[in-house]
């Protein structure tokens, strides 16, 4: 489970809506992308990866923290 927290997961299909976070959290991954999206994909990779380290920041800090009090 530790190393999901370092992994961003995409799903990409012909049924998908670029960017629904609803249909990627019901998919339980981070992103999902439409094959019609594809020459887009760096773009969306970056984006994804942003928002992904953005929101685990604060629980990264405290784990490192918590860390570092028991070694």
């Amino acid at each position: 489970m530790a190393q999901r927290r370092h992994a961003v997961f995409f799903l990409i299909g012909q049924t998908f809506e670029s960017l629904n976070t609803m249909q990627a959290f019901s998919q339980s991954v981070h992103c999902v992308m439409n094959v019609a999206e594809l020459p887009r994909l760096a773009e969306v990779v970056q984006k994804t990866v942003g928002e992904n380290d953005l929101f685990l920041t604060t629980f990264r800090d405290v784990q490192r923290r918590i860390y570092q009090k028991g070694a």
